[in-house]
């Protein structure tokens, strides 16, 4: 967590003649870099939370930014001249992302039970669930133990607007092999990128644990 005074949600900012409003759960990891990659367009900050800089990021580069980030993350961001709702999902799905959609009403929360006190909601088991449930004991990603209620698959992204819905796609895993590498190379690589990735989990203004 960083610069928790300046990182209030939601945040709105004005860029190019239209307002962006960013709802957001996460840590971003490489937030100096995408930071440093934005001032170099004659981005402006007002202080130093990865919120500012994943709503920003998004005004000036638009869905492509999402490539640009390496953390965990769920956010939506409304853009008011477009009038589209955008959401996002970080690549492994770490963090939780749901929404019903009636046509005219979207509901989105990080966790089911907040959708379900919403009143234009009514609860309905997904049949289709219980029989995946029963049968794999998991409910089959995107779909959720309620009917009419999905979760925003992980490297996903979700855009609303007055033309629909329209879902991409953003990252998928590979796991063809892709290296020959001696075991001692290959462990020397692993040792490298585990120490990276906690050196980049280090950077905050609370106390860490582990």
């Amino acid at each position: 967590v960083i610069d928790r005074e300046n990182g209030k949600q939601p945040m709105s900012v004005r860029h190019k003649d239209t307002t962006y409003v960013i709802v957001y759960n996460g840590e971003l990891y490489n937030t100096q870099e995408v930071k440093n990659e934005l001032l170099s367009h004659g981005v402006e900050f007002r202080g130093h939370s990865d919120t500012e800089v994943v709503l920003k990021a998004f005004a000036e580069f638009g869905e492509y930014a999402v490539n640009m980030f390496n953390g965990i993350y769920a956010f939506a961001i409304w853009q008011e001249k477009k009038q589209e709702l955008f959401f996002a999902r970080d690549r492994m799905g770490v963090k939780p992302l749901f929404y019903y959609y009636n046509g005219t009403k979207i509901v989105f929360a990080s966790e089911i039970k907040s959708i379900l006190l919403h009143p234009s909601y009514t609860k309905k088991i997904n049949p289709s669930a219980l029989y995946s449930y029963f049968s794999f004991q998991a409910v089959c990603s995107p779909g959720t133990a309620f009917s009419d209620i999905y979760a925003l698959r992980p490297g996903t992204m979700l855009t609303f607007s007055a033309s629909g819905k329209k879902l991409t796609r953003y990252y998928s895993p590979s796991f063809a092999p892709v290296s020959r590498d001696s075991l001692p190379t290959a462990i020397e690589k692993i040792r490298f990128l585990l120490e990276d990735a906690v050196k980049l989990r280090l950077d905050a203004d609370v106390e860490i644990g582990a």
